[in-house]
This record gives structure tokens, sequence and C-alpha cells, in this order.
């Protein structure tokens, strides 16, 4: 990745290096939460990915495995090492994903989640997130407001086909917003 390449480049800056590991570590351990929380090991597709107690015993033991590097992972693309799409559509996920167990992929541009199982997924606190597909799920209750608001440089929203229920949130002050889709949800309420 960059980050090692410039610790090797740059040995004088150790502070470089504490901060590229961190972001390698968090971003680690977010996808392998997703992989342990959604039925991984039931996953379609899953070169390169591991559970939470691989990538804890890789960190503990501190191996440097190529293997590790999740920009190798089935689905994960990165820009200079940081995780910046991930896309998981029609992989058989399964469940829930918890609360908090994407926030390590800080820098994540795009989510394609569709055509799975999932159940829920918890509010996105990803300041660059401009695309999220979550359609053909088996998502029900409440439209994720909280996706709605997660970042203002959201393009695209797709959350259709899904059990959807309650009154569609404002757009108000999404101005990058493109396109939207909600149908076949039991929304209620005008899109405003």
């Amino acid at each position: 990745s960059s980050c090692k390449f410039m610790t090797m480049m740059v040995s004088s800056l150790s502070f470089f290096f504490l901060l590229c590991s961190v972001s390698a570590q968090s971003q680690s351990f977010s996808l392998a939460q997703l992989y342990d929380n959604t039925g991984g090991a039931s996953w379609t597709r899953s070169k390169g990915w591991k559970s939470v107690s691989s990538i804890s015993f890789s960190y503990t033991m501190g191996t440097d495995d190529d293997d590790d590097d999740v920009c190798s992972w089935e689905g994960v693309r990165c820009r200079k090492g940081v995780v910046t799409r991930l896309n998981l559509s029609n992989n058989n996920l399964m469940g829930t994903i918890p609360q908090g167990t994407l926030d390590g992929l800080t820098s994540l541009i795009s989510l394609d989640l569709s055509n799975n199982k999932l159940q829920y997924v918890p509010p996105l606190s990803l300041p660059y997130l401009d695309y999220v597909d979550l359609s053909c799920n088996s998502l029900s209750g409440p439209l994720l407001v909280n996706i709605m608001s997660s970042s203002m440089l959201l393009q695209y929203i797709n959350v259709s086909r899904n059990g959807l229920t309650g009154r569609f949130p404002s757009v108000e002050g999404m101005t990058r917003l493109h396109r939207i889709d909600v149908s076949y949800n039991q929304l209620s309420g005008s899109l405003s």
C-alpha cells in the first residue's frame, strides 16, 4: 500500500507511519466486521476476506501479510491504499450490519450492497459518500433517513424493492442529488 511505501521512503516520519497503520487497521476491522456479521462464510464471492479474529491475530503478531491488504479483497476498490468503493452486490450478505461497522471506511465514496438479504443497515457517517445502492434486500421499517443525511455529496440513492414504510423524508439541501429510487416500498408523502 502507499502507506508502506511512504514509510520506507521517509523513515524519519514515524508519525506518518502511525497514521497509515491506524487507517489500514480501522479499514481492515470494519470490513472484517462486515464479513462476520453478514454471513461472510456463505458469501458467493469472498476472495481475500478475513474474519475479525484473523485480522486481530495478524496485527497482534505483527505480520506483514499481503493477504491483509484490503485493497485486494473481492469487491473492495482503493485509491492510494484507502478504501473508496465497496461493491458486494448479489453476494448473499444476510442479516444486519451492526451500528458502527462501516465507520472505519471514512473515505468511502460508493457503497453497493444491492441484491442481498440484508435486514438492517445502520446510520452511515461517511462524509464523502455519493452513491448508495441498497435495493432488493429485506430492509424494513422507516426509510433510512440517516442515509439521506449522511453526506451532502450524495448523488444517487437506491433503496427500491425493500419493505420500507413511513413518510418520505425531505431531500431539501441535498443539492447534488440526481437520482433517488424508493419504488416498491410502502412509503407515503411526497418528495420535497
